[in-house]
């Protein structure tokens, strides 16, 4: 399904964007420099958080440990605790590949292994999908910048938005590498001004939450702050939630399971103002067949402008998501097809598939 099926010309907000032909000359090292602040950025917190994955972890145990208790001990050697980490990790990857994960397979080691090896990578994805909405991506040796005149607007929209973002919810958020990403980058666009992200909220939802908040986001919250990439911890909520489950919407009730999903479902009601962003990755993957009544009024019941980011190792499910989300969105390919839409209805991507969706 072509984004070009879901265009309007009734789209007053887009007044002040500046035009097609401004976009297509500007200059590309805006953009450039844009991306090596954030790898950089992204690099600095994540060696800090994982500075503390050999001293969180006893080898002799697979149980939480709390701070006094890792302090007073010694921290395993970095090779042993690596090793014992992504062991775990390879384990529980290779589930969620073929979406046979439990929550029982979710413990210290394994979540520690998963950050080593996907934190910085997915961190760097999202912002990386981003920027390419961004105008100084665009090269005026491209001529037409090889999007259709539907696409180009469909991105000056997505800009337009992101700029005003004041909430994300990250659903199945795992060690917040998501959340990392778009914040390093909002800060870097805005010239590293702590003022810009002062009224962000954050919301990071999963169904293992309690293992990643323990493990992992309560380290990673407080170096954010520490970066300036969070002004204080008490926009932050972290939650459960569940994408096989659907949302409660107008009071309606799904049964004692369907509460787990109550507090994401109250913020698409209660959001007002400015874009709410929704993050969404290598999950559809993850729990297929089973998403489909979540995410459908998961969009119904946002608002106009909001936006939802999804990533997945392949096009499968997102073709599936357009199904679902319909004539409700706009749509843009931010991977690898995105500048040729003649390959965005294939299967092959070079690289993991990344789709945004546009609420009208």
């Amino acid at each position: 399904m072509d984004a070009a099926d879901f265009v309007s010309s009734d789209i007053s907000w887009l007044l002040g964007i500046r035009s097609e032909q401004d976009m297509c000359t500007i200059d590309l090292g805006t953009s450039s420099r844009i991306q090596e602040r954030v790898r950089d950025a992204v690099l600095d917190v994540s060696q800090s958080l994982l500075r503390n994955a050999n001293a969180s972890i006893n080898c002799a145990t697979k149980h939480p440990l709390s701070r006094t208790e890792r302090e007073s001990i010694p921290p395993p050697t970095t090779g042993n605790a690596k090793k014992k980490q992504n062991s775990e990790a390879n384990k529980l990857l290779w589930h969620m590949t073929k979406g046979t994960q439990s929550l029982e397979m979710f413990d210290k080691l394994s979540v520690w292994g998963y950050t080593r090896q996907k934190f910085v990578k997915r961190a760097l994805l999202l912002s990386a999908s981003f920027l390419k909405l961004h105008p100084g991506s665009v090269s005026s040796i491209d001529g037409d910048c090889g999007l259709t005149p539907a696409h180009r607007q469909i991105q000056r929209m997505a800009w337009a938005s992101l700029k005003v973002v004041n909430r994300v919810c990250s659903i199945g958020c795992g060690p917040g590498n998501d959340v990392l990403g778009f914040l390093v980058m909002q800060k870097c666009l805005n010239d590293g001004a702590r003022g810009a992200l002062s009224n962000l909220k954050l919301n990071l939802f999963d169904y293992a939450m309690g293992i990643w908040q323990d493990a992992v986001l309560d380290e990673l919250l407080p170096i954010l702050v520490d970066r300036g990439l969070i002004v204080t911890l008490d926009g932050i909520y972290c939650g459960k939630c569940d994408v096989t489950m659907p949302l409660e919407h107008g009071g309606s009730s799904v049964g004692e399971q369907g509460k787990i999903n109550s507090v994401l479902s109250a913020i698409t009601r209660t959001s007002c103002g400015a874009s709410t962003l929704y993050i969404t990755s290598y999950l559809l993957t993850e729990t297929r067949g089973r998403w489909e009544s979540f995410y459908d009024q998961l969009i119904s019941g946002s608002k106009p402008r909001d936006l939802f980011y999804f990533c997945e190792p392949t096009p499968w499910q997102l073709f599936h998501l357009i199904q679902v989300a319909g004539s409700r969105c706009y749509y843009l390919w931010l991977d690898s097809s995105m500048y040729h839409p003649e390959l965005q209805d294939l299967h092959g991507r070079s690289g993991p598939a990344v789709l945004l969706a546009i609420r009208k």
